[in-house]
């Protein structure tokens, strides 16, 4: 199977063998990479359309996906897509070092700077507003159901004892963005076609001799550039246990991508909305779980001991 695969895209490999959840194909000049990816080809075309005009606009740092005998970025074998690209070293980045970070944080910018205006169309993304409007209900009713319970477990006694918290701070999220012109430069970054990679989590984010690769790009939105910035800011406090200071942050990134004021306080606003708050709650309450599993009220605890040093590490925006 392997071998016919990777004929298809017109090598010839000398060897290959399973490592993860990919194929090391080597031939005689290099080695490979042949992964099964579970997307359309619709999305693995969008993808390499991605990659090639930021390549084309002398940006790099990405995996590049081969092209097969009928010059198409995937092959099918037997339902299932798979892509060919070369081999990075695939050690996932360290939040807590902070060289190779602020790093990471310069190639974001440069790639976000480089997508702010393409031809590309991509899926459109939410309102925000509209979004943490939503979010807003979803905990009203989630303390109907609770006190509707005949019992109520540990986790309720959590969500109870917090949501009073974290509807005042979604309704002043929600105020706070009215305020802004949020609306202006999502209908601009619409018109421009700008690109968000929308998924960066930390597997996606490569650090290999010297280099940091954003790959992974099946997930993109037609979205304002900064989303990126929010989400890597957010995985960054998560994972890092001493981590520098925001204005640090935006001042690596503004050098190669600028942010006007209005575009921080937007910035400023995404980051105070409680993210991992609501997903954890969506998680539970709509599987209707009998029992609470550990590791979920475990992770619930976690999310709301890491609110006040969330909300002070925000404050310091300058």
């Amino acid at each position: 199977m392997v071998l016919e695969i990777v004929k298809s895209f017109n090598l010839e490999p000398v060897s290959f063998k399973k490592h993860k959840s990919y194929f090391l194909c080597n031939t005689k000049n290099k080695t490979y990479v042949l992964k099964k990816v579970d997307y359309g080809y619709k999305d693995i075309i969008l993808a390499n359309n991605i990659k090639s005009f930021l390549v084309k606009n002398n940006f790099e740092n990405i995996d590049v996906f081969y092209k097969n005998y009928k010059n198409m970025p995937y092959q099918t074998y037997n339902e299932n897509n798979y892509i060919l690209t070369d081999l990075i070293e695939d050690e996932c980045i360290n939040y807590n070092n902070e060289k190779i970070f602020l790093e990471f944080i310069q190639t974001l910018s440069k790639m976000n700077n480089k997508l702010k205006k393409t031809y590309l169309t991509s899926k459109s993304s939410e309102c925000l507003i509209l979004n943490y409007s939503n979010s807003l209900k979803r905990i009203v009713q989630i303390k109907k159901y609770i006190h509707k319970q005949s019992k109520i477990s540990e986790f309720d006694v959590l969500f109870l004892k917090k949501n009073n918290e974290y509807i005042e701070e979604i309704q002043n999220t929600i105020e706070f963005l009215q305020n802004t012109t949020y609306e202006k430069h999502k209908k601009i970054a619409i018109e421009n076609k700008s690109i968000s990679h929308n998924n960066l989590k930390k597997e996606f984010i490569i650090h290999s001799q010297n280099k940091i690769y954003i790959t992974s790009f099946f997930e993109t939105t037609n979205n304002y550039h900064f989303t990126d910035l929010v989400s890597a800011i957010l995985s960054y406090v998560d994972n890092c246990k001493n981590p520098i200071s925001i204005s640090k942050i935006l001042d690596i990134y503004i050098k190669h991508n600028n942010l006007e004021n209005e575009e921080i306080k937007i910035i400023y606003a995404m980051l105070n909305y409680p993210y991992k708050f609501i997903k954890i709650c969506n998680k539970f309450y709509s599987k209707k779980m009998n029992y609470v599993p550990n590791y979920i009220l475990n992770k619930f605890q976690k999310t709301i001991e890491r609110k006040e040093f969330l909300k002070n590490y925000i404050k310091k925006i300058e």
